[in-house]
């Protein structure tokens, strides 16, 4: 539980670094899956994995809206669709 809090409370600083190649997120990924207690191998193991992946992408993505000054309601409800 401890490594965790660690790796997040790491995480403002990543941002500054250079991104990590993708050999190095995949490893990243697996040593976190198994030590949720998923096994190689097994579909459980698979579906962490992709989770990992899908919140990395979101991450990214809420980074640029937040960057970008996006209104999350914006991308929500676009004024075309409501003001025709």
């Amino acid at each position: 539980m401890r490594r965790p809090l660690v790796l997040l409370a790491l995480l403002p600083l990543a941002a500054c670094a250079e991104p990590l190649a993708p050999a190095d997120l995949a490893r990243i990924d697996r040593r976190t899956c198994e030590e949720a207690g998923f096994a190689q191998g097994a579909d459980a193991f698979r579906l962490c994995l992709l989770i990992q992946d899908q919140n990395r992408r979101i991450g990214h993505l809420e980074s640029e809206v937040t960057r970008l000054g996006i209104r999350s309601d914006s991308l929500l409800y676009p004024r075309s669709r409501y003001y025709r």
